[in-house]
């Protein structure tokens, strides 16, 4: 199962219940690899991705109605995020490059995980978007 999150420079995913996660050319990327796997979602997120051609499952508990599920992945947004990410053999984080005011974080530990890739894009919120994934 694979975590997916957008982040700021400080690993702030929202504020006052406000996403930083609306960028277009993300919300693409992540159903384009995402491919035939199912994407479980906070109903926030419902109007983000819907009619995007993700398999979209929405529920108030995506991480625990994704477990066990073959190719799945979660995207969190305006939520606690999870301290622990033991279900989880991926996380991909889509980062601005900018630092914006958070009253959410991301603060797992991700040393338990390798790099595999990063990536530069150009977003439809910000000139340079790097997508980072990581792996077991």
């Amino acid at each position: 199962m694979r975590l997916i999150l957008c982040v700021d420079d400080r690993m702030g995913v929202c504020f006052a219940g406000r996403r930083q996660s609306r960028d277009t050319r993300v919300c693409e990327d992540i159903v384009r690899e995402l491919g035939e796997g199912e994407l479980f979602v906070l109903p926030i997120s419902r109007a983000l991705l819907e009619g995007l051609g993700a398999r979209l499952r929405v529920s108030s508990d995506p991480i625990g109605e994704a477990k066990g599920i073959d190719g799945s992945a979660v995207f969190l947004e305006a939520c606690e995020m999870p301290r622990e990410l033991s279900d989880f053999d991926a996380v991909t984080l889509y980062r601005w490059g900018r630092s914006y005011p958070a009253d959410r974080y991301f603060e797992a530990d991700l040393s338990r995980y390798r790099l595999k890739s990063r990536v530069t894009f150009v977003g439809t919120s910000h000139e340079k978007i790097t997508k980072e994934t990581y792996v077991i």
